[in-house]
């Protein structure tokens, strides 16, 4: 976290990471992350959604690293 500071986005085939993003919300959920780190990357559903979806996601700030600061 704060090292790489542009869009991270998924290709979801056929829900394959659906079960990668159950499990992001459920640490969210259980306080073990912050809701900052589930918006950190995208999933999208095809191709044709990777490149508007890599153009319109802004870079996060300098700093994202602050956001795994235990508080």
């Amino acid at each position: 976290l704060g090292i790489y500071f542009n869009p991270i986005v998924l290709l979801d085939v056929r829900g394959y990471y659906a079960p990668l993003q159950g499990f992001m919300e459920q640490v969210i959920a259980e306080k073990f992350m912050s809701p900052e780190h589930l918006a950190m990357w995208s999933l999208v559903g095809t191709v044709e959604d990777v490149l508007p979806r890599i153009r319109d996601t802004p870079r996060w700030r300098e700093d994202a690293r602050d956001y795994a600061v235990v508080r």
